[in-house]
Order: structure tokens, then sequence, then C-alpha cells
């Protein structure tokens, strides 16, 4: 889908974002800030997570992190670019592309059911793309109680795990 979308789309910038993730009214507009100001080929936009039900008592920080903060991405509140403290991570439920990097790089994986935006981010930083992360492009996962149990976490994990080993 995101391949198909990509060739019937005419413009010379391709934004992801997921069906569940709810975007704030400064979204766009600090995607496209950062676009400009930084003359960036990808920018990707802050998701926090949003608790169907509340966060479970279970999901501490650190086991957060450790299942891959379930479609989520957050650097904190500064704009920063890959190197250095900031490794380019990104995931493609809130992202801005530019044109000429898909053309250069090629479209997703399609082998790949998940994991797609973690192999195209590998491949953008080591095809030399400009990478920002910008927290003003802010939106929020929707996380529904279905996907806050053990169980759900240790599916998505082992997925995640066995896509990460094919990489």
């Amino acid at each position: 889908a995101l391949n198909a979308g990509i060739q019937q789309a005419r413009g010379a910038i391709f934004v992801f974002v997921d069906d569940d993730v709810l975007v704030t009214p400064t979204w766009l507009r600090g995607l496209w800030s950062c676009l400009t100001e930084e003359r960036a080929d990808v920018v990707a936009g802050r998701i926090l997570p949003s608790w169907e039900g509340g966060r479970p008592a279970w999901m501490t920080d650190k086991v957060f992190r450790l299942i891959g903060s379930l479609g989520c991405l957050d650097h904190g509140t500064e704009r920063l670019r890959a190197g250095g403290s900031f490794n380019g991570r990104w995931v493609g439920g809130n992202v801005a592309i530019r044109r000429e990097v898909i053309q250069r790089l090629g479209g997703y994986d399609v082998r790949m059911v998940r994991a797609q935006d973690t192999e195209y981010s590998n491949r953008c930083l080591r095809g030399g793309a400009v990478v920002f992360y910008e927290p003003s492009a802010l939106g929020y996962h929707q996380i529904g109680a279905d996907r806050s149990t053990p169980g759900y976490c240790r599916r998505w994990c082992r997925q995640t795990q066995y896509y990460q080993a094919y990489l």
C-alpha cells in the first residue's frame, strides 16, 4: 500500500501517518518547518502513547522501551539531526520523506510484514539522507486495551525480532 501510494502521488514530499495516530494542530507545520529550515530529506515526528483505559501498571518505562514502544517515538522536546545523540531511528507512523530520497533509494521492501519502516529508516541513513527528529510534529498513538496485554506484547516482540533478524 505504501509503494502504491507513492506511485500514485504527484507531490515532492510524502507524509505518512498511521490511521491510529491522532495528530495535533502543530503537526504539519512542524514537519514543513524542519524540511525547509534544515533542508532535511526525512523528518520524523514525535509520537506519544495514548492509552485506552489508562497505561497498565505492569508497563513500566523500561518495559515500554524494551518492547519497541508500540509504534511510538519520543527522542525528547528538541529538534535533532541524525548523528551524535540522535541515532536517526524513526517509525513510519509519523514521517515526511522527500520524493528524491525515495527515487534514489527505492520504495519499501514488500517482503517485510513488520518493520518496513525500520528497514527503510536504516536504508535512508546508510544512503546518506539527512534525517531529523521534529518534536513539534506531534501525534498520539491510540493504544487500545487489546494491545496493552502481556500476551499481545510478547507476540509484538516475537514478530518484531523475527524481522530484525531478517534484516
